[in-house]
């Protein structure tokens, strides 16, 4: 990727608590990640991410120029990654995946491999205030937690 300033320039927005239910009931999240100014994802958005007990770790894109919230529409268990200058997200990028010898010396996980045997990584994109899967279109692994109602 190329480099990019990851500075917001210009003002930056007031949290559009109205945006999305979930810009309220997440609120210190998102409002921490807009009062950043950082850039984190494509070229004028902040990412606001949380772990919640029993869905798994959530995201979502905060605009720094209009303060809204949109959150990524699914949990995931492992990781995500996101450039300042692209509107790619990858969910469980396998740069990032752990590494699973089991029980062994340079393992990052102590269980047996069967319970990550079908994790896979999802590309998806951001555009027109949506996120877009371009593929696998398989997301068995990705639920669709109740708490972004």
């Amino acid at each position: 990727f190329p480099s990019h300033d990851t500075t917001c320039t210009g003002p930056i927005a007031t949290l559009g608590e109205d945006s999305h239910p979930v810009a309220k009931r997440f609120y210190s999240y998102h409002k921490a990640a807009l009062d950043s100014g950082e850039v984190d994802f494509g070229g004028k958005y902040a990412i606001s991410s949380w772990a919640f007990t029993g869905w798994g770790q959530m995201f979502a894109v905060v605009d720094l120029e209009t303060g809204k919230v949109f959150p990524f529409p699914y949990a995931f268990h492992e990781s995500f990654d996101y450039r300042p200058d692209s509107n790619l997200i990858i969910i469980n990028p396998k740069h990032m995946m752990p590494k699973f010898d089991t029980f062994g010396p340079e393992s990052d996980v102590f269980c047996d491999t069967w319970v990550y045997e079908d994790i896979k990584s999802h590309y998806f994109v951001f555009e027109n205030e949506q996120f877009r899967l371009l593929g696998p279109e398989d997301i068995i692994k990705l639920s669709q937690p109740g708490v972004l109602e």
